[in-house]
């Protein structure tokens, strides 16, 4: 991924038409590889196994300050379950 410059990598489900499951990101990769020592194991991992979910999607139109609203506004519904 450093290679190419890619921070992130979209985890889609192709059989209900590209709908979003998850986001793998150099930090994911990172926490992994730690925790497991990038053993050869971890090489076989699944994507579905360390990507970060749910996503908080934005339209493109949207400002940073809009990205902030609705981090916070996830994070009040999620914590009052």
């Amino acid at each position: 991924m450093s290679d190419n410059n890619i921070g992130s990598v979209v985890i889609v489900k192709s059989k209900e038409g590209g709908r979003l499951l998850g986001i793998i990101t150099e930090r994911d990769i990172v926490r992994i590889a730690g925790a497991a020592q990038t053993s050869s194991s971890t090489l076989q991992l699944l994507a579905c196994d360390i990507m970060s979910k749910p996503v908080i999607t934005i339209n493109d139109r949207s400002s940073i300050q809009d990205s902030k609203h609705e981090t916070e506004q996830y994070l009040q519904t999620s914590s009052s379950k």
